[in-house]
C-alpha cells in the first residue's frame, strides 16, 4: 500500500477544511432528506440513523468540522476585532 505524504502544513489544513465542510453539508442534508417518517425523532424532527451513517461513525470526519468550525469562529472573531478598531477611528 502507497501511503502519501503530507507535503506542508498548509496542505493538512487544507485537507481537514474541505473535510469539515463536506460533513457540514452532510449533516446539513440529513435535515432534508427524511427518509422514513418511523426513523425521526418526534422532537427533533431529524433522521438519526443517516447521520449516524454519514457522519458519526467516521472519527475523522467529527474531528475535521468541529476543526472547521473552529476556523470559521476564530476568522469571525477577527473580523469583528478588525471592524470595531475601524468604526471607533472613524467616530
Amino acid at each position: 500500500m502507497i501511503r502519501y505524504i503530507w507535503g506542508c502544513q498548509e496542505e493538512k489544513v487544507l485537507y481537514k477544511l474541505i473535510s469539515g465542510f463536506h460533513t457540514s453539508i452532510s449533516v446539513t442534508a440529513d435535515d432534508y432528506l427524511l427518509a422514513d417518517d418511523y426513523l425521526l425523532d418526534e422532537s427533533t424532527n431529524k433522521n438519526f440513523e443517516i447521520m449516524h451513517g454519514w457522519v458519526l461513525k467516521y472519527p475523522e470526519r467529527v474531528r475535521n468540522l468541529y476543526f472547521t468550525h473552529l476556523f470559521a469562529l476564530r476568522a469571525e472573531t477577527k473580523v469583528c476585532i478588525l471592524l470595531l478598531s475601524l468604526i471607533r477611528r472613524l467616530l
